[in-house]
């Protein structure tokens, strides 16, 4: 049967140059068994590095991009939610239809507890939205542009908690930005993806 996502979540944590870590909240009709095709073999690919992750924060959904919040970022954790979900229509053993709501999402930021990470205890208290883009690049792809991975989001912190957290003797500051609807710029998310894959 068919098989459809209600969410995807997708982590990266700094360190080790670990790679992004994705996963998918999904759904189907029914289990069906198949015959396995013999003889597989795994393409080439090009990991997704967390390390590489640069992270934006701006006033202004136009002015997104413009001001890079660097050594601060520790870790990150964006859930995206489609909205998809099944239904039971009656007269079948199985879900037989599905519906769409609107479009979410949740970040969880930890950041490095400093000046810089302030701000957003600040505007956590003044529940003030801004911009915020996490850009990962990757290697040149031959001549052209570089593998590249991007969310931008428009949202406010309803969580930010100054030394909430130790790590090694560290403070680190979590933070949790829930979305919001940018009416300017008529968005609340945008992914951009630049790879040399043809088939996703």
């Amino acid at each position: 049967g068919y098989l459809m996502g209600r969410s995807i979540k997708l982590s990266a944590q700094m360190g080790a140059d670990q790679a992004m870590k994705v996963s998918v909240d999904a759904f189907a009709d029914e289990v069906t068994k198949v015959t396995v095709t013999a003889g597989l073999s795994l393409p080439a690919i090009t990991p997704i590095v967390a390390n590489n992750t640069k992270f934006y924060v701006d006033a202004t959904w136009a002015g997104l991009g413009g001001t890079l919040k660097a050594g601060i970022l520790r870790g990150w954790d964006l859930e995206i939610i489609g909205g998809l979900h099944q239904k039971f229509l009656g007269n079948s053993l199985v879900p037989n239809a599905h519906g769409v709501t609107y479009l979410d999402w949740k970040l969880a930021l930890t950041l490095e507890d400093n000046a810089a990470a302030a701000s957003f205890f600040t505007w956590f208290q003044a529940q003030t939205a801004a911009a915020i883009r996490l850009e990962i690049p990757g290697p040149q792809i031959g001549t052209g542009t570089p593998h590249k991975i991007q969310f931008d989001l428009w949202g406010a912190p309803s969580q930010s908690d100054p030394m909430g957290q130790e790590v090694d003797g560290n403070h680190v500051m979590p933070v949790t930005v829930d979305s919001l609807y940018n009416t300017v710029g008529a968005a609340t998310l945008a992914c951009a993806l630049t790879t040399n894959v043809n088939t996703l």
